[in-house]
């Protein structure tokens, strides 16, 4: 018998790799040059707050943590 995978749906699987790098931007471990040519960012990807709220809203809190440290360093 085969293994049965488990469903994904592939517009979570963008959503996801848009604020992975708008995470990675923020937190300066990458360049829009590292990216690439073709690389995908969530609207307003600038602002610190849109990362963090996707982040609270997927719960994880490591990277939420990090992310609020980067804005007090940049107020």
């Amino acid at each position: 018998m085969s293994k049965i995978e488990p469903w994904t749906n592939p517009q979570e699987d963008v959503v996801k790799e848009s604020f992975e790098n708008a995470y990675k931007l923020l937190m300066e471990e990458v360049t829009y040059e590292d990216l690439g040519n073709h690389f995908l960012l969530p609207e307003n990807h600038e602002d610190p707050q849109v990362t963090l709220a996707y982040y609270i809203q997927v719960e994880d809190y490591e990277k939420c943590i990090k992310i609020r440290d980067k804005i007090k360093k940049i107020e």
